[in-house]
């Protein structure tokens, strides 16, 4: 050995320095890789069982950049204090590596040479704990300079990519799990955190992709394929998606949110009893988790017209989530309809004061207001709820038919107008203007010299009438063509025409609304669309598109909200969407991007947290991403 002051040679054994004096250290024996056998310093072969030792390599002061022996505590040239070396990481398995390892002995992978993987290890280890205190600005520099140090370290891109998931920069977010599954490719994890990733982006057929990876590395995982069943769901591929979900149930039967999410299913299917089974598993799995209480309930009032379990329902849930307003909000609206003004107002009361600022709340009771005659708290409701949503054209209209009720008509043309402005395809609008300028003439002759005259509209646009729907008695040979229909083993070509008759359409379509579409053209007049839409909203579909008007599109998303999936695009209004997506959050999906505002979003995510994915992304606040995450 060496005498590390004057580098003279030392006889093993020696205590000091024979040419300067040097005390000499004895090295603390080192332990044989293979067998464990302690080793004295200067062995080349483990006395026990021959293997080869080798020998570590010099470190490097911190200080001077001199070169460290092993077990040298400060530096010969300086003497700073050398630092014991932690033991490093595997960056693929995470597995502890022991100095002088060159192979991870847990996965075989090859281990970096030099402190680099070290410190890089203690950056993604800080970067952690800034991200799970929510620190993502932090976590993101910490975890950028852990990359520089080792940039094949695919922990450090995940937590990269879940801190620009949390603050919603989903193209980053991309990036950083793509290159964790490129440095990992066996880790499911990272083909989930992708496809999670292209869901939010809307690329779908990119999430499918990635879902099928994770699944194909962990096959017995749940979420996989809930996660994927809801992508289908996105695609409208509800086959699929019904097929995901039951995997789901198969592989975990005890998670309430997969027999949920399975009912959301039936319900685009119409199949409202299979749905209340599943919302019904789910609180019995889950007993306190009031959304599938409100889920359930909608469906009874909506679909399955029993409103006494709606309204039971909703008052479990209220009781289990007494400070959310979504629950109050559909019961109020219940009692609204049941013409149970009291009641509705208390329950609308209290879901404003649950969210003070959601503008449809405040129109909920101020409608409720003008059925008692309370005017003037109408009219304070409606100006509360344009505060909150200025280009809100229906918030205009209810204010000035209010305005119009107490006789105030010039304030009724000036709401009016305002309406008309905002929304001029509104043939409504335009005749509530003409009325109440003819109203405010007749009251003060002076009003037409100061006010200009609207020009003569076109009569306000009514609903199309209901149509009396009449069933008509089907043979035995019109009902097994009937079922043939409904399974897709025939269509309407394959039919004898004298059995193909008004009666016998409209029940094709009450059994598969899709029917629609193939009924032949002599039958599909505007008074048979508008029947077959009052039998199913989303026969909407097979509706040609020159019958289509705004009255008809407006009775078929009454009637099933997801109609609104099949409303052209220049047919879609904003009054239309907001009312639909106070019924069902997810069909914010459905709005056209030019109709999305805060106050809309915020209500769809408020009523299903998935809904974030179609926010704009320059509309996706703090408070609306808060509003998802709680539900």
């Amino acid at each position: 050995m060496e005498c590390k002051k004057c580098k003279a040679k030392i006889e093993a054994g020696k205590k000091f320095c024979p040419d300067c004096g040097e005390k000499i250290e004895v090295a603390a024996p080192s332990q044989c890789k293979k067998c464990s056998a302690k080793l004295e310093a200067g062995e080349k072969f483990c006395p026990e069982c021959g293997e080869k030792v080798e020998a570590a390599a010099p470190s490097q002061c911190k200080k001077c950049n001199a070169k460290l022996e092993a077990g040298e505590k400060f530096c010969p040239e300086c003497g700073e204090k050398v630092e014991a070396a932690a033991p490093s990481q595997c960056k693929k398995c995470g597995a502890k590596l022991a100095a002088g390892e060159k192979f991870c002995p847990e996965c075989g992978e090859k281990a970096d040479a030099g402190g680099g993987q070290a410190e890089a290890q203690k950056l993604l280890e800080l970067g952690k704990e800034q991200y799970d205190k929510g620190q993502y600005d932090d976590a993101l520099k910490t975890l950028s300079k852990a990359i520089e140090l080792d940039p094949k370290n695919a922990q450090s891109y995940q937590y990269c990519g879940d801190a620009y998931y949390k603050q919603a920069n989903y193209p980053k977010a991309e990036e950083n799990f793509n290159k964790a599954a490129e440095l990992d490719p066996k880790n499911a994890g990272h083909y989930r955190d992708c496809a999670n990733t292209y869901n939010v982006l809307k690329n779908y057929p990119k999430a499918l992709e990635n879902f099928g990876k994770a699944i194909e590395l962990d096959p017995q995982n749940a979420k996989y394929y809930n996660n994927r069943g809801f992508t289908y769901y996105n695609q409208a591929d509800y086959p699929k998606a019904l097929e995901d979900f039951n995997k789901a149930i198969e592989l975990d039967p005890q998670n309430a949110g997969y027999y949920s999410n399975r009912g959301s299913i039936y319900n685009v299917q119409t199949l409202y009893h299979k749905e209340v089974e599943d919302y019904s598993k789910a609180i019995e799995l889950d007993p306190q988790n009031a959304d599938y209480y409100v889920n359930r309930a909608v469906t009874y009032f909506s679909e399955l017209k029993d409103t006494p379990k709606a309204l039971a329902d909703l008052s479990k849930a209220v009781e289990l989530a007494p400070k959310s307003f979504v629950a109050y909000n559909h019961r109020g609206n219940i009692y609204y309809n049941l013409k149970d003004y009291p009641k509705a107002l208390a329950d609308y009361s209290k879901a404003i004061e649950n969210s003070l600022d959601t503008a449809i709340l405040y129109n909920n009771r101020a409608n409720t207001y003008t059925q008692v005659q309370d005017f003037n708290k109408a009219i304070a409701d409606f100006s509360r709820a344009i505060e909150l949503e200025p280009a809100n054209a229906m918030f205009y209209n209810a204010r000035g038919s209010a305005y119009f009720d107490i006789k105030n008509f010039p304030k009724a043309v000036e709401d009016y107008s305002k309406a008309v402005e905002l929304n001029p395809a509104k043939e409504l609008y335009s005749g509530n203007r003409k009325a109440a300028y003819d109203q405010a003439v007749k009251q003060d002759p002076g009003f037409a010299d100061r006010a200009k005259s609207p020009s003569s509209p076109a009569p306000a646009a009514s609903p199309p009438p209901a149509q009396q729907v009449e069933e008509e008695k089907m043979t035995e040979e019109q009902e097994e063509l009937l079922q043939q229909l409904e399974n897709m083993e025939i269509d309407f070509s394959d039919i004898d025409e004298e059995l193909v008759t008004e009666g016998f359409c409209l029940e094709a379509v009450r059994r598969n609304y899709t029917l629609l579409r193939d009924v032949p053209d002599e039958f599909k007049t505007a008074e048979f669309c508008i029947m077959a839409v009052q039998i199913k909203g989303d026969a909407l579909v097979g509706v040609p598109n020159d019958l289509k008007t705004a009255e008809l599109c407006l009775m078929a998303v009454q009637n099933s909200g997801y109609a609104l999936e099949f409303v052209p695009e220049n047919l879609k209004t904003f009054e239309l969407c907001l009312a639909m997506v106070q019924k069902e959050g997810n069909l914010l999906k459905f709005v056209p991007e030019k109709l999305k505002t805060a106050e809309l979003c915020l209500m769809a995510a408020q009523n299903y947290r998935y809904a974030f994915g179609y926010v704009p992304e320059n509309l996706r606040t703090p408070e609306i991403r808060a509003a998802a995450d709680k539900k």
